[in-house]
């Protein structure tokens, strides 16, 4: 697969840690697109900051400290940001 993989539009945590668990390891930094509620529900399930809602165009940020993708789920994760379009 090269950098950027297509899929269908995920709408739960399941289909996102699934598409994310089956990256290559050669990938270092992903982007994942959605359309909500299936993308706020993901964020919420990485974080304690309590997204309420991920507005078009919103953007939220995590540091994994994995070294395999496969090692996903389990790996420490870093909130880092979230970003609505208003606010910038």
């Amino acid at each position: 697969c090269d950098w950027v993989q297509t899929c269908a539009l995920p709408i739960s945590t399941v289909d996102f840690l699934e598409v994310i668990e089956n990256l290559s390891d050669e990938i270092e930094n992903v982007a994942l697109f959605s359309h909500n509620n299936g993308i706020t529900y993901f964020a919420n399930s990485l974080t304690n900051e309590n997204i309420m809602h991920m507005p078009t165009c919103a953007v939220v940020g995590f540091k994994i400290n994995t070294e395999t993708w496969q090692d996903f789920l389990k790996a420490e994760k870093e909130f880092l940001f979230f970003y609505i379009p208003k606010e910038i």
